[in-house]
């Protein structure tokens, strides 16, 4: 049974409604599943960095109406040894007793992979893999799936070429891509040149292409510029 919300909640958000509160997630299920998938390291804890955009998703309200300073103070008082860390018992019962969720007493069996689903496992090995949040492969992983039309787990050029044609050329009147850009684009993300491209190879490239050194729009015109050289030392030959 809920008991009634602490009178500390509205204090962390700068604007508060009856309709804010009925927001917040109650299934301590739901909840243990975030604290698992925002513990990026899997250490069984959560840092404080960690601790804002949790609270967000689970008050299913934008990090821009939290008051940081007072969620600030919320955390030192469960991160009452001064860690840096708090473990999810330290969390939960916060939680619960904040926001009047009623706590399972026994997690021995809550405590299991299937708390993970197969996808999320994947987004986790890959972020760490790569030194990224789990956060944004999340991002990049939806971006995936939305590119993979027959659900195969892999890409191939086809699905590949909508993504480069929907950044590079988003207007009716922009210029087209040549497909010989798109080939070097796709002979880049296919390293091995297996014909299909999986999220860990995906995801990689994505990063290099979408958050590299070099802005995507760079990246394309110096691949034309290779093209339109490689075509005069043809016309040459």
């Amino acid at each position: 049974q809920e008991k009634a919300l602490s009178t500390d909640t509205p204090s962390m958000m700068k604007v508060t409604s009856k309709k804010a509160a009925q927001k917040i997630e109650k299934d301590i299920s739901e909840v243990r599943k975030l604290f698992v998938q925002y513990d990026q390291d899997q250490s069984g804890t959560i840092e404080f960095a960690e601790f804002l955009p949790l609270l967000s998703k689970l008050m299913r309200q934008p990090i821009s109406v939290l008051d940081s300073s007072e969620v600030a103070r919320k955390w030192d008082e469960i991160d009452a040894d001064g860690s840096g860390s708090i473990t999810w018992d330290e969390f939960s019962t916060w939680y619960c007793e904040t926001f009047g969720v009623e706590q399972i007493s026994d997690f021995s069996t809550f405590f299991t992979d299937d708390l993970i689903s197969e996808n999320d496992k994947l987004v986790r090995d890959v972020a760490r893999f790569l030194g990224v949040d789990n956060v944004m492969m999340e991002k990049i992983f939806n971006e995936f799936n939305k590119l993979d039309d027959d659900g195969s787990g892999s890409l191939e050029f086809e699905e590949f070429r909508q993504l480069m044609i929907s950044s590079l050329s988003p207007h009716k009147d922009s210029p087209q891509v040549p497909k010989t850009v798109l080939q070097k684009f796709w002979i880049d993300v296919d390293a091995d040149g297996s014909g299909s491209v999986n999220f860990s190879e995906f995801a990689a490239w994505y990063l290099k292409f979408f958050h590299g050194d070099t802005s995507p729009m760079e990246q394309y015109y110096s691949m034309v510029g290779s093209r339109r050289g490689s075509c005069s030392t043809d016309t040459a030959g």
